[in-house]
């Protein structure tokens, strides 16, 4: 409890200043009420071990009873109505029983329905950690949306800016009689074209911001700065859909349901136990007390029961049928899953490869403008152009700024989905 109260503290301070993905990822894995169900669903399964695990060891009760026997009837034949007996006295009666039950040998079925169990609760384990990766994929579509946004929003203010410096050089040379109206209105038009995109840049970031905060449960403000996604063009790492939280998952269920067809086979089997009884009792006509004290040893025994089911209406042999049927069923649901996984990773490697190519394009674009920027402010000083055409300059390197800024969040977007595909640094840890 004190741990989780600092990191929520730590997290707090950090959100004041800026927001990684990785702490929104972390805050919302640890708040998740989806994965909280998913959780319990583990911790059931584990006590059904326990249950079966109970199988091992003899069943012991122990029955107390007091009996107040009183006959309506002058006959002192002993009468019997299916188990029951008909009072032929009027006694007190006490009576105790201690009772013992074992399984001596079930054909393994024991052993089985544990084993059975065991996977169940493994695939639940990387249920639970694919839920963990698709809720980390569906946040990355909301952060990465509302960090484009950002960037593009901080960047147009800023064009911004340099517009209304063009738009104030234009209004006095309009009013000195160097330029005409049209070019003052062309500049002013471009000023509202540039608010209009702001305005409808901020409503997009403040609806991506909203689902986002839906999603971790935790209110994102506008003014969070989120920092961008961190990428490698180095890693090359090949996976194998084998190593999948989704593929291991599979292979449990396909393991219990194996399993769950040799414990059905074991129905046409018998099951030997051994049973023991040992009964204390004691009477009196008149009082309780007097039985109780009255009560000595009565009986004892003990022995071996073979119980086997010869026939069920072929209730056994249906029973296998159709898990033998879900089995297959089994292995079809993994073979899709797989091709649908090894079509997600080829898509996913293909765009990174041309995404790459875009990025290395537009970053010498960027490098290309920005060497004009200062090649213009040079020129500007000694007067070799006028102030316009160095704002123009300095414009256009920032809309070549958004491009690579866009790209590069584009290729961190990329590479990210793809590390959760792969369940890269995501061990399967149940929260």
């Amino acid at each position: 409890m004190i741990t989780k109260l600092i990191f929520y503290s730590i997290l707090n301070i950090s959100f004041l200043y800026g927001l990684s993905f990785n702490q929104i990822t972390n805050y919302t894995l640890n708040n998740s009420e989806e994965l909280q169900i998913a959780k319990f669903d583990i911790l059931i399964e584990n006590e059904e071990l326990n249950i079966i695990s109970s199988e091992y060891y003899p069943q012991v009760s122990f029955v107390v009873n007091l009996e107040d026997s009183n006959s309506l009837s002058d006959s002192v034949t002993s009468t019997y109505i299916d188990n029951s007996s008909v009072s032929n006295s009027n006694t007190k009666q006490s009576y105790s029983k201690l009772s013992m039950n074992y399984d001596l040998y079930s054909f393994g079925r024991t052993d089985i329905k544990r084993e059975l169990q065991e996977y169940n609760k493994e695939s639940l384990v990387y249920a639970y950690c694919k839920k963990s990766n698709e809720l980390t994929e569906k946040l990355l579509e909301y952060y990465y949306q509302s960090l484009t946004y950002q960037n593009k929003n901080r960047l147009l203010k800023e064009i911004l800016e340099k517009k209304n410096e063009i738009y104030n050089s234009n209004k006095r040379l309009f009013e000195l009689g160097d330029i005409d109206n049209i070019t003052l209105i062309s500049s002013s038009i471009e000023i509202a074209n540039l608010y209009s995109e702001i305005s409808n840049n901020d409503k997009l970031l403040f609806e991506s911001l909203t689902q986002l905060s839906v999603i971790s449960k935790y209110k994102i403000s506008k003014g969070i700065q989120l920092e961008s996604l961190k990428y490698n063009f180095t890693d090359n790492e090949k996976i194998n859909f084998k190593n999948t939280h989704e593929s291991k998952s599979l292979e449990y269920q396909m393991k219990s349901k194996k399993k769950q067809i040799k414990l059905i086979e074991k129905d046409y089997l018998p099951t030997i136990s051994l049973y023991s009884k040992y009964d204390i009792y004691g009477s009196d006509e008149n009082s309780f007390s007097t039985s109780l004290e009255n009560m000595e040893s009565n009986s004892f025994k003990v022995g071996v029961s073979l119980s086997w089911n010869l026939f069920n209406g072929f209730k056994t042999t249906s029973s296998r049928r159709k898990a033998i049927l879900e089995l297959k069923q089994m292995n079809y649901k993994y073979n899709l899953a797989r091709d649908d996984f090894n079509m997600q990773l080829e898509v996913n490697s293909n765009n990174n490869i041309s995404e790459k190519a875009i990025l290395e394009q537009k970053m010498k674009n960027l490098e290309f403008s920005t060497a004009n920027e200062k090649s213009s402010n040079r020129l500007s000083n000694i007067g070799e152009i006028s102030k316009l055409e160095k704002l123009n300059l300095s414009i256009l390197k920032k809309y070549k700024e958004i491009d690579y800024i866009e790209e590069k969040e584009k290729v961190g977007y990329e590479l990210t989905k793809k590390a959760i595909l792969l369940g890269k640094g995501s061990e399967c840890i149940v929260r």
